[in-house]
Parts: C-alpha cells; structure tokens; sequence
C-alpha cells in the first residue's frame, strides 16, 4: 500500500471568539499553538483510495464537510464517499464556522476550504510505499470520567495506533478519547491542546492525525492540576509517551484491500425544556451546586445549569445524518457525528466487533457535528450535561446503533 501526508495553517490571524464554553465571552487574544488542517490519504493494493481529513477546531458541521469533500475531491482523484472529516474537538478554536451560527464568517470558511485544498494536493502528491504497524494501548492520567467525581480520575484511557513506515519517515493516526479541554474557559489563546502537546513528544518525522472517540463524560477535570500550557505539556505528554512505547506489530493485512460503506439517517430533533419543568430542574441543579463542596465537581452542575440557562429553541424538521464505517483489514472503523459517552462506545464497539468478526472501533467527531447522543433516559436532576445538552429524542440512539450495525455489515471485506 500507499501513504501520503499534507497539513496547512488555519490559525486566525485576527482575534475571533472561541468555541467550547458557554462562560467564555471573551474572544482571542493570541495563539498558544497553531492550528491545521491534516489530511493523510492511504492508497490499497488494489488502487482504491481513503483520506482522513482532521481539523484543529471543536467540530465540523455538516454544511462544512460537504464543502471539504468537495474541495478535496476537486484537488485530487478522490470520490466523496472516499474522504472522512473530522476534528480533534478542541475547545481552544475560533467559533466561526458553524453554518447556523450567529458568529458564521463565510470569509475564513473559505480560508479553511483554500488550505485543505493545499493539504490535500500535497498528501496527494506525497504518496508513498509503505509497510503498516499497529498497536493497541492505554493511557492512564489523561482522561477522567466527569460524572464519576475524582474516582474515575484513573481511567484507562484506550489509544489505537496505526504507524505507516516508509522510507523517509512515519505516518500515524491515533484513536485516543478525551475531551481536549485542559485549557479551560479563561484560555482565550487557540490551541490545538491535547494532541498537540502529544504530537510535539513524538520522534522526528513522525507526522500523526489525531481522531477522537467516544468520550462525552470523558475530560480531563480531575487529571490536571490547573490550566497552563505546563499542565498541557504534562497530560499531552502522557499521551505522547504512549503512542511512541507502544509495542507495535507488523500487519502487512492492513491497507491490502480498503473497503468503505456510508449512509444517511434521518433524526428528530425535540424542543428543548421549558417552562416549568426548566424551572424545577434549575433549582434543584443551582442547590446541588451550592451544596458541593469539590469545586471540580461542582463545574459539573454549573455545566449542566449553563445548558438550561441558553434561550430556549423549538422543535425541528428531521436532519440527515451521515453515518459510515470502513474496514482496513485488521479492523474496522466506525464514524459518528455525535458525542458519545464513553459507557455507550464501549457497548456499540463490543456489539460491531460481534458482528464484523474483528475489532471495531468507533470515531466521534466525524461526518458533521451534531451534539451529543441521548442515552434514552428520562431527564432528571441526576441527568448527565451529556443527556441534559442533547437536542435528540430518545429513540434516536437505537436509530443510530441499527445504522451503525448496517454500515459495518456492509463494509467488511
């Protein structure tokens, strides 16, 4: 097989206001760390194309990744159905690319669409022989489970690795799943965080795509011991240092025939709580809070009020949502455009790994960027921000597991 990298800028170069917190108000004031867009495109035996493109900002919305593929496709010989987007959801990133948003700048969209044009071409033009490692390990110290409270600090974080050797240097993608938010909401510097904090541990000529999984309750609240680049460098170190001890294996099965299938789904989004229901839930939330004397712990209830203190919106129309799967040979992928937690990706994997016959793991973050996925449980005070900030109705978790189950059916090779 082949294997070819490109990656270009897409750091604003004015201040812009950032996404990920509902209590940061303020916009940039400069750049801790630059932002890209990467595109690693991998070439099997048979000549079939695949490319991950993977941006350095919270999400890609639907809109947006239509327009990526399509420039992409436009840049290379790739087809639509050959191209997954996706972002490392950092939370240190400009907010001004949601299509529906009230800060939409159609000028730097078209920034970020010209620069994966130039990613692109070069990962085209970059292609290259290769012989596939894989690795399959843990990371202790990154990621905490946030509705476990300081006992599910020490969480096994599963990183999965795939190295692609050729002569000049290495490519990798990494599956980790944690929420890269150890800059917090008074960071108004963009960042990549985690990953690229990891990504600067690596051996040189070493260039990573990094792609998130199922980790809504997954953060690293009660791993790190403030909010500094320091703290950054430590906790991303800790992901680093695993991806490069990891105990690799040769699979030469890997990339020999690549195989992907895709299809859109149709969900019903809900109105969101109102009234005095709303109410209710607020004052029993805003006395949790008072009453908790962990101040990390504590930012989990303020969450989850900031959710229900945003304007109230109305039901919507059913929206289409892309789900995907490719099989690589060793093992599959699965693409979704929500945020799941970490309990349901566990299930949804041992569920898809039965059915492929081979492990499955799945990627959040891909495909669009549609909020998280319900767990199907009625709203209450004990709910999850997961649960809580979800738009979706409860059927639609079983809606998305069919589909995932589907797709891998029809991807295997």
């Amino acid at each position: 097989m082949r294997a070819g990298f490109g990656r270009a800028l897409i750091t604003p170069q004015k201040p812009m206001f950032m996404a990920g917190f509902d209590r940061r108000t303020a916009p940039s004031t400069g750049t801790l760390d630059e932002l890209y867009v990467s595109v690693l495109i991998l070439e099997d035996s048979y000549a079939e194309l695949f490319a991950f493109c993977s941006f350095d900002v919270l999400g890609v919305d639907s809109q947006l990744c239509r327009e990526v593929r399509s420039t992409i496709c436009d840049a290379t010989t790739l087809e639509e159905d050959q191209i997954w987007v996706s972002s490392t959801h950092t939370h240190s990133a400009p907010s001004h690319i949601f299509h529906n948003g009230s800060t939409y700048d159609r000028a730097f969209v078209d920034f970020l669409l010209e620069q994966t044009s130039q990613a692109a071409k070069a990962a085209f033009f970059d292609l290259a022989p290769c012989e596939p490692k894989v690795a399959h390990t843990h990371a202790v110290g990154v990621a905490s489970l946030r509705n476990q409270g300081r006992q599910g600090a020490d969480f096994p974080m599963p990183v999965h690795v795939t190295k692609l050797i050729r002569e000049k240097d290495s490519l990798s993608f990494c599956l980790f799943a944690c929420h890269p938010t150890i800059l917090d909401e008074k960071n108004t510097l963009f960042s990549k965080d985690i990953p690229g904090a990891a990504a600067a541990v690596l051996p040189e000529g070493n260039s990573c795509i990094f792609l998130n999984g199922a980790c809504a309750d997954l953060s690293t609240r009660f791993t790190r011991q403030g909010s500094s680049p320091e703290e950054l460098q430590r906790i991303g170190g800790i992901l680093g240092r695993a991806i490069a001890d990891a105990d690799y294996t040769w699979d030469r099965s890997f990339g020999e025939r690549i195989r992907a299938s895709q299809q859109t789904i149709y969900l019903s989004r809900a109105a969101s709580l109102d009234g005095e229901e709303r109410t209710a839930l607020l004052t029993a939330l805003r006395e949790k809070a008072e009453a908790c004397a962990d101040s990390q712990m504590r930012r989990e209830y303020d969450s989850r009020i900031a959710v229900l203190e945003r304007s109230a919106v109305g039901a919507e129309k059913d929206r289409p949502i892309r789900v995907s799967a490719v099989d690589f040979g060793p093992y599959l992928l699965l693409s979704l455009p929500f945020e799941v937690d970490n309990k349901d990706g566990q299930e949804l994997e041992c569920i898809l790994s039965e059915t492929a016959g081979k492990p499955v793991y799945v990627v959040c973050y891909t495909g669009g960027y549609d909020g998280y996925l319900p767990s199907g449980k009625p709203l209450s005070v004990d709910s999850s921000y997961e649960d809580i900030a979800s738009r979706y109705l409860p059927q639609s978790r079983g809606q998305v597991w069919e589909s995932a189950k589907e797709c891998v059916q029809n991807a295997r090779i």
